[in-house]
């Protein structure tokens, strides 16, 4: 505290000093304890940002394990990843061996709604990426996410202009040390930078994420027949019970239609 001249061009007395100490150490005092309410009601904040968080995650990943088909799966992965990071659109894409490169399989957020549901239903096929080629192929070569606020700094992205992307984050998808895919979230809302909060959460969604698309990759292999995409018994089998369940427990009449195809045999014994 610092205090100017005394009226009159008095000089200050043991009094004034005596009075000036008290009115210090009070103010000390009372300060500490506004510091210490506001360091604590920032602890607490944090502490129920971490609570909320760890709450939205474990929501995400009680969800993803009761989705089989793969589609709502990868759908409802890509939705959760742009609503946590605030994002205006993204698209996830998986790795096919067969072809090397990587495939958008979903987008979300796209303005012109019959193109995004186009793109979903594998109507329109969008650019793929070889490994390190681009954001989301260094993303996949690397294994580590890319975050870039300013897509103009960064001559890697390709066709920024076109696509109308200011910012996005990439993210990896792995299991069992290998990469599946990336997730890719664009441009932040209200014009905004993404945050490191938002990368945490995004790397948590995909390591979830990829667990639970492995895990249906593999249930489709399990149920189809690779050489018509077919389903297979097994599959009859598991509906079958979940069906006769069904009926069981609302009292319901269940019915089965079989049908037979002709000369499928051929198909089997020239193909396998």
């Amino acid at each position: 505290m610092t205090f100017g001249s005394k009226g009159a061009n008095q000089p200050f007395d043991d009094a004034d000093r005596y009075f000036l100490q008290q009115i210090s150490a009070h103010s000390a005092v009372c300060l500490n304890t506004c510091l210490l309410y506001e360091k604590r009601q920032k602890e607490k904040e944090d502490l129920d940002k971490i609570l909320q968080n760890l709450s939205l995650l474990y929501s995400i990943g009680k969800a993803m394990n009761y989705i089989s088909d793969l589609k709502k799966l990868l759908q409802f992965i890509l939705g959760q990843a742009i609503e946590i990071t605030s994002a205006e659109k993204g698209s996830l894409m998986l790795y096919e061996m067969e072809t090397d490169r990587l495939d958008i399989r979903v987008v979300a957020g796209l303005e012109d709604d019959a193109f995004q549901e186009k793109v979903n239903n594998n109507e329109i096929k969008c650019r793929s990426f070889k490994p390190g080629e681009g954001i989301a192929g260094r993303v996949f070569a690397s294994a580590k996410p890319i975050v870039v606020n300013n897509i103009k700094e960064d001559d890697v992205f390709v066709d920024s202009d076109a696509s109308y992307v200011r910012s996005i984050v990439c993210i990896p998808m792995v299991v069992y040390n290998d990469v599946i895919g990336v997730i890719n979230v664009t441009n932040k809302r209200h014009g905004k930078d993404f945050t490191d909060e938002d990368v945490e959460m995004l790397k948590a969604v995909a390591d979830q994420a990829a667990v639970a698309i492995n895990k249906a990759q593999l249930w489709d292999m399990a149920v189809t027949d690779s050489l018509t995409g077919l389903y297979v018994r097994r599959y009859f089998m598991v509906k079958l019970q979940e069906e006769l369940l069904r009926a069981e427990r609302y009292n319901n009449i269940l019915s089965i239609v079989m049908a037979d195809l002709d000369r499928f045999k051929n198909i089997n014994d020239t193909y396998g």
